[in-house]
């Protein structure tokens, strides 16, 4: 798949709900401008915000969140700065793709996390991304993205957006119910969260 990661799309970014877990995506757009793919997000996750954090950030389990991320692991960390590689497999029509990115992630103020991906031959020419985290109340998570993405790659002109913003909001829904499930692990094992 064209796989434009959500975190980290994401990433990477973000699969099985249950009925207690009701997370949302509130906004969407994506649009295309001479190649580049403009994303930006905002969903709601139904769990408090260091929980949902720390499963967003848990860099050597990102395959927890999505089973179109196929590996994830840490190559250096120091600080507030992680390098990641992360492998993505999917399809989309009939267009498959396997997606291998290096991510330079930097922790921010203010629960804010940038993401800058090295460039690599039949991936992706160019990506930054920028997500916040921010607490609603003490169980709801509000979590921002946008990024700017440049694939190396084909995608159909016309319909690339569309095809694009479909494949996204049904991986982001995904990856918010496993959010859900990973940070609130009491409610379906009567077990709390390690801290």
């Amino acid at each position: 798949m064209p796989k434009i990661n959500i975190l980290i799309l994401l990433s990477s970014l973000f699969c099985i709900a249950t009925s207690t877990q009701a997370g949302s995506i509130i906004k969407v757009f994506v649009g295309e401008q001479d190649g580049h793919f403009l994303i930006d997000l905002t969903m709601q996750v139904n769990a408090a915000k260091p929980q949902v954090i720390r499963v967003m950030t848990d860099y050597n389990q990102l395959t927890r969140l999505s089973d179109t991320i196929v590996s994830s692991e840490i190559m250096e960390q120091r600080g507030n700065y992680t390098r990641i590689k992360l492998v993505n497999e999917g399809c989309v029509l009939f267009i498959c793709e396997t997606i291998t990115q290096i991510q330079n992630i930097n922790k921010l103020d203010y629960d804010y996390i940038s993401v800058n991906v090295e460039p690599l031959a039949d991936n992706i020419k160019f990506s930054s991304q920028l997500w916040h985290f921010e607490s609603l109340n003490t169980e709801i998570t509000l979590i921002h993205y946008s990024a700017d993405v440049v694939p190396d790659f084909w995608i159909p002109p016309v319909i690339g957006s569309w095809i694009v913003q479909k494949r996204l909001v049904e991986e982001v829904q995904l990856i918010i119910n496993n959010a859900e499930k990973l940070a609130n692990p009491e409610a379906a094992t009567g077990a709390y969260p390690e801290e």
